[in-house]
This record gives structure tokens, C-alpha cells and sequence, in this order.
């Protein structure tokens, strides 16, 4: 009798750790400024998928300004990849952005090594827009349909409309740059970018980090409901 009381008393126990382990968890992403942002719930659930981060004062900063190296470092982190495969890549690409940042940003090269052999940029072209400061400038939100359009793998489809008559539903499609459009167009007809109340995109205009963080988990979710897979070509996998 004493033996199932212990025995009942050690399950409700264990119950309890388990139900607050489940509570504790759920609650582990906590932005102490995103309390009123429009897109509270896409942050949230981008920083749970580990595909966003906040910063060391434990702020998110919603409507700050994303630059195309920070774009360039989320959109990194929508594909997971296996350790060995990770290694394969940092070997390639660590030299080259060692190179190239003299040194600095140490603490992305694993995430820029992905961005890279995900094609997110060339080589020459990564090389050129950090060593004239370009990367760590503001990204247009045509600059972002281009890097979430190519982190999705989607680059054959791009081709394909090379060769093909397609229109884009904006207003302002005019102010599009021409190599960019087929990407803005890709980008709209997944669900990832949509236009404002004047049917424009503005295509030079600013992308928040917020805006981005619901970009992000667009494209993770057509990822993840198309099963998309990277492939790399350069790589034992």
C-alpha cells in the first residue's frame, strides 16, 4: 500500500516537470519590445524556429531598418543541414569571407558560408558589395525578393520566365529593376510580398525587420509544405 502511494505520488510528480517543462519552453522567446508590433506572432514564431534573433538587451527592434547583410543571415537559417555538410561548406567559404572581412564578423561566417552556397550572392558579388560597404546598407524590398526568391531554390523558375510573358500586379512595377523582376513576381505569386493599399511595392523603399521576420516564415512555410531541398552541387552529401 505504502509502495502505491509512493509510486502514485512520484507519476503526479512527474507529471507536474513535464507540464512545466512544456510551459517553460513555450515561453522561452521574449522580446521585451514587440508587445505592439502588427507582427508580434511572426516573430515569435521565426525566433522559435531559430530563424531570427533578438539583441543582447533583449530587445527585437521591430521596426528597425534590415540591411542586406542581415537579410542575408536569416534567410541563411532557413535551410538545416547536417554537421557534415555544414563543415564541407565552412570549408569552402571561410577562407574567401575571412579575405574579404579582413577578419571581422567572425561570429556569422558559418551563416555566411550557407548564404553563399545557397546563392544568395556570388563570390565576386559578395566580395564587391562588403569591401565598398554596400552589404551593410540598407536592402531595398526589391533586394530582399531576390535573396528570399533564391533561398527558396527557386532559381529554376526564374529561368523559366525569362521566356515567358508574365505581369506583375503592381502599380509601380515600372520602377522594378528588370533583372529583379522576375524575382518580385516569383516572390508574390508564393505569398511571401504583397503590394500596399495603392496596389505599389515600392520597390526602393525600406524593409523593417519585422516585415521580414513574416517574410521569413512565409518562405519557411512553402519550404517546409513543398519540401524543398537545397542541392549542392560542390558537395558530398
Amino acid at each position: 500500500m505504502k509502495q502505491n502511494k509512493i509510486h502514485k505520488i512520484s507519476i503526479i510528480a512527474l507529471v507536474f516537470c513535464l507540464l512545466f517543462t512544456t510551459v517553460a519552453s513555450a515561453a522561452t522567446v521574449s522580446f521585451s519590445d514587440i508587445s505592439k508590433s502588427w507582427a508580434k506572432d511572426y516573430i515569435i514564431k521565426a525566433a522559435e524556429l531559430g530563424l531570427v534573433k533578438g539583441y543582447t538587451d533583449g530587445t527585437f527592434g521591430p521596426t528597425k531598418n534590415v540591411t542586406r547583410f542581415d537579410t542575408m543571415l536569416m534567410l541563411s537559417r532557413l535551410h538545416k543541414i547536417d554537421t557534415d555538410l555544414e563543415k564541407q561548406i565552412e570549408n569552402k567559404y571561410v577562407p574567401l569571407i575571412k579575405e574579404v572581412t579582413a577578419g571581422k564578423d567572425e561570429g556569422a561566417y558559418t551563416e555566411l558560408s550557407k548564404a553563399l552556397s545557397l546563392g544568395l550572392l556570388s563570390e565576386d558579388k559578395f566580395r564587391s558589395l562588403y569591401t565598398s560597404g554596400s552589404l551593410k546598407k540598407e536592402a531595398s524590398r526589391e533586394d530582399v525578393a531576390v535573396f528570399i526568391v533564391k533561398a527558396m531554390c527557386l532559381q529554376k523558375e526564374v529561368e523559366e520566365l525569362e521566356n515567358k510573358l508574365y505581369t506583375l500586379p503592381f502599380n509601380d512595377s515600372s520602377q522594378i529593376l528588370s533583372d529583379y523582376r522576375p524575382y518580385v513576381y516569383l516572390a508574390y505569386e508564393k505569398g511571401i510580398i504583397s503590394g500596399d493599399d495603392k496596389k505599389n511595392f515600392n520597390p526602393k523603399n525600406s524593409i523593417t525587420r519585422q516585415e521580414l521576420a513574416k517574410m521569413v516564415c512565409g518562405a519557411y512555410d512553402y519550404i517546409k509544405e513543398n519540401d524543398v531541398k537545397p542541392v549542392f552541387d560542390d558537395f558530398e552529401t
